[in-house]
């Protein structure tokens, strides 16, 4: 299915709105500040490690809340690699 310009335009911008989120959110930790995000006809891929359920559940809520998103796809794991 070929996306139109209006939908790679919503895409890219649900992506910058989830990448400005998770840089300027001082609650997240450093790990969940590096979560990978993308967009593809309004489907959210997160992918990455989060430091507790909390953080997961507060990204998949920011994701889930912006305009022009129809599913969230969640490949986050509970448990920071990076600092341990």
């Amino acid at each position: 299915m070929q996306m139109t310009q209006s939908q790679m335009d919503m895409d890219a911008d649900i992506t910058q709105k989830m990448n400005d989120f998770l840089s300027n959110d001082t609650m997240l930790s450093a790990d969940a500040r590096n979560v990978s995000v993308s967009t593809s006809n309004g489907i959210v891929s997160l992918e990455g490690n989060v430091a507790t359920a909390q953080e997961k559940d507060r990204i998949m809520k920011k994701a889930s809340s912006l305009s022009g998103v129809k599913k969230v796809n969640s490949q986050l794991t509970v448990g920071s690699s990076s600092s341990y």
